[in-house]
């Protein structure tokens, strides 16, 4: 940067002196009317040209310099970050007759392990998993009060008997209580709850 500010104001004063040794040559010597048109073209140009002679540096290792301290940090990929390997262990043996998957994630060594991959990759719906999610959202928006959690039953007999009393948050999540969560769900409101799942700070 140093060398471009210096280059500018040089190759300006010599671009004056230049247009004032040409105008001293002009008036001494007989003019043409074809002249002035060519000087004034070629001072058009030289001022044109200017700004492209000066942005380049001339040393091509301060060119390099410059390039590279154009990439953002960010986007710069950390180099002791692992690629990501996915391993395919057989655990029938701990499902026994159970039809099940699993997906282990190690972040220290970036691996996924998963087994029975098809039934893995097959979309269901989240069933009692999503009170995971309802729990962070309702707690970090305050549709769960954290000394207060405590709800009202309605009297509506439900086929788990937990379910059939007032009950606060630890309770209902220990007990996967869905009709607490619907109303967890209703005082959070839909928008809420897709903008959780859409955005990337949940639980932070």
């Amino acid at each position: 940067m140093r060398y471009t500010r210096l280059v500018i104001p040089v190759f300006l004063l010599s671009a004056i002196l230049s247009g004032c040794a040409a105008e001293h040559e002009e008036s001494s010597s007989p003019r043409t009317e074809t002249e002035p048109v060519a000087l004034n073209d070629m001072q058009t140009q030289t001022q044109t040209d200017a700004p492209n002679e000066t942005e380049a540096p001339a040393d091509s290792e301060e060119k390099d310099a410059l390039s590279a301290g154009a990439v953002p940090e960010a986007a710069k990929e950390p180099a002791d970050v692992p690629p990501v390997t996915t391993l395919r262990p057989d655990w029938s043996s701990y499902f026994g007759d159970l039809n099940g998957a699993a997906v282990l994630f190690d972040p220290d060594e970036n691996t996924f392990q998963i087994y029975n991959e098809d039934l893995a990759d097959t979309r269901r719906s989240p069933c009692s998993t999503f009170k995971i999610i309802s729990s962070l959202v309702g707690l970090e928006s305050g549709a769960i009060d954290r000394k207060d959690s405590t709800r009202p039953w309605s009297g509506e007999a439900f086929w788990s008997d937990d379910w059939n009393q007032d009950i606060d948050f630890p309770t209902a999540f220990r007990t996967s209580c869905v009709w607490y969560y619907r109303q967890v769900i209703d005082d959070i409101g839909p928008e809420a709850i897709q903008e959780a799942l859409e955005g990337e700070n949940i639980g932070k």
